[in-house]
């Protein structure tokens, strides 16, 4: 019988992954110039999958803050407040799909100064043909490739934060 917290194939195959993306990464104590750390929101209803982010992020040599949610609506009551400079969002999600999500924050905020991540079981071409999609959007699938989206966090920082 399988209890009710027990990892979801896509967090067990994550953790595999995440090993070998943190490997050989500096150890967290080293930390960019950069003055502002790089603000980090994870929206995925799997919540086996927010430690598996927190402990990637947490190896990358970069200052960050990492607020993860599995609801997206708080995520978007959240995001109204301040925009981050990285959103990772999932694109099947129960209540506030991925798609009625970024819809939803794209027409009410500003969020050119946010780069925005799908990372999904869903595949990218069905992703892709979502209408709602915004423009610019990177879609990758799970499990969770957390060296892409380290390349992305160190190109945010090393222009400033800006996109």
């Amino acid at each position: 019988m399988f209890s009710e917290h027990h990892p979801s194939h896509a967090a067990t195959h994550a953790m595999r992954h995440l090993r070998k993306a943190v490997e050989g990464l500096p150890s967290e104590g080293h930390t960019t110039a950069a003055c502002t750390p790089l603000k980090i929101v994870v929206v995925d209803d799997d919540a086996f999958l927010h430690p598996l982010y927190d402990l990637a992020i947490s190896q990358w040599p970069l200052e960050t803050e990492l607020v993860c949610f599995g609801d997206s609506r708080q995520a978007l009551a959240h995001l109204g407040d301040e925009s981050p400079h990285l959103l990772i969002v999932d694109w099947e999600m129960p209540a506030l799909s991925g798609s009625m999500l970024l819809s939803s924050l794209y027409q009410l905020f500003d969020m050119q100064r946010t780069t925005t991540v799908v990372v999904s079981s869903v595949e990218e071409r069905i992703i892709r043909a979502d209408p709602a999609l915004p423009r610019g959007v990177s879609v990758f699938g799970k499990p969770v490739p957390f060296d892409q989206l380290f390349d992305i966090a160190r190109k945010l920082v090393l222009t400033g934060l800006q996109k």
